[in-house]
């Protein structure tokens, strides 16, 4: 068998394809096992002086997974006026005082939480629970 140096990849590719269907498994054994004895001469001398039968290539690798798909967006959550006021409170009693929550509003452009638009709940509140 002669294979151009620009083909070697396709033939490798081709071998390994044959390997993985029981079918053709002895195909691409042979295939493969050609190509390395022209590949390496040096080597081809040891490969013929065994029988056919004990002629071993090693098996293709296994096929590398497949990515994971994108994690889907994370749902927006909507907070009533009255569940914003009542995580607000707790978290005022975390804090002790009202200047941090006054700060994450200032910060947000309001001065009070009726203000707010109710997809700017979330976002006020994040930022409170985040002070330590």
């Amino acid at each position: 068998m002669s294979i151009k140096q620009e083909n070697i990849g396709h033939a490798i590719t081709l071998g390994s394809l044959l390997m993985a269907n029981d079918s053709t498994k002895a195909r691409g054994t042979q295939l493969l096992t050609d190509l390395a004895d022209e590949l390496l001469p040096e080597k081809s001398v040891t490969t013929a002086a065994k029988p056919k039968a004990e002629k071993k290539v090693a098996p293709a690798p296994a096929p590398a997974p497949a990515p994971a798909p994108a994690p889907a967006p994370a749902p927006v959550v909507t907070m009533t006026p009255e569940e914003l006021n009542n995580a607000l409170v707790v978290e005022f009693r975390r804090l002790g005082s009202r200047e941090g929550i006054d700060q994450a509003m200032a910060e947000m452009g309001v001065t009070s939480v009726n203000d707010l638009k109710p997809e700017q709940f979330s976002v006020l509140l994040a930022a409170v629970q985040g002070i330590k």
